[in-house]
């Protein structure tokens, strides 16, 4: 039996693979240790399948590390006990990506009510040299297969833990970008939103000029009839945000690829 296993927060299940060397397992159990307890895991005996053991997971459990040391008697006359360390992770959820090129950690309102002090990248097990904070920005053209997590410090206690790993979707390029590139005042853009939310334009002077509601899908988006440099800014339900750039010259508004920016500063 290895002396660590991994879980994620949110799963109904704690599995631990184990490995019966020609000797026949009769029963099993797993006493945990005193911070596990204060966790919510339960003392007891274990449901054994070929190969692993299953034990139930305690609801609204802290992600960190807990003692376990699980019990087996073979042939019913020897017990045998082996030392585990549970490493329970952060959901997936805790991890948001936009678009093709963004992961990001949720906040506090939208992340189980986790607040965190320092955050590490990890790819394929791999830290990430200087990658601490919470938006990991990647090149699009980057491996789809690899999987991502962060390592979190809880602002509360200090305690450090991963997400459970992540692997990016690769969007279509029409559903991350806004349309036409070239639009007479006082027309519409198209944007293309995966979830929904609400969007403001914002003049040169920071003021909105309009504010609507975001559906999933297709949205008509209306250009002020001004000429100027306008911000198209656009948070989702979970809190994170995009702006995109409208420059509005002599009756036409151009539009680039969305810029990999979350905060509300008027691009010029």
């Amino acid at each position: 039996m290895a002396d660590s296993a991994e879980v994620c927060a949110d799963d109904s299940l704690l599995i631990i693979p184990y490995e019966l060397t020609g000797a026949e397992m009769t029963g099993c159990r797993v006493r945990f240790g005193e911070e596990a307890h204060g966790a919510g895991f339960t003392d007891g005996a274990v449901e054994t399948e070929e190969g692993a053991l299953a034990l139930p997971m305690p609801e609204g459990v802290r992600p960190g590390s807990y003692d376990a040391a699980v019990e087996a008697d073979v042939r019913g006359c020897v017990t045998e006990e082996r030392r585990v360390r549970v490493d329970v992770l952060y959901p997936r959820a805790v991890v948001a990506q936009r678009w093709n090129d963004v992961l990001a950690i949720r906040n506090e309102r939208y992340n189980g009510d986790y607040s965190f002090s320092a955050f590490e990248w990890y790819k394929n097990g791999v830290r990430m040299a200087g990658e601490d904070s919470p938006i990991l920005y990647l090149p699009e053209n980057d491996d789809f297969t690899a999987e991502y997590r962060a390592r979190l410090t809880r602002a509360d206690d200090g305690v450090r833990a991963f997400t459970c790993p992540v692997v990016r979707k690769r969007y279509a390029e029409e559903d991350i970008e806004v349309c036409p590139t070239v639009v007479f005042s006082g027309e519409e853009v198209r944007l293309v939103s995966a979830e929904s939310g609400e969007a403001r334009v914002i003049n040169s002077a920071g003021q909105t000029v309009a504010a609507f509601d975001v559906s999933a899908g297709e949205n008509g988006i209306a250009v002020p009839y001004s000429a100027g440099v306008y911000v198209l800014w656009v948070r989702y339900a979970d809190g994170t945000c995009q702006d995109s750039c409208q420059e509005l010259s002599r009756g036409r508004v151009g539009s680039g690829n969305l810029p990999r920016c979350c905060h509300h500063t008027l691009l010029l």
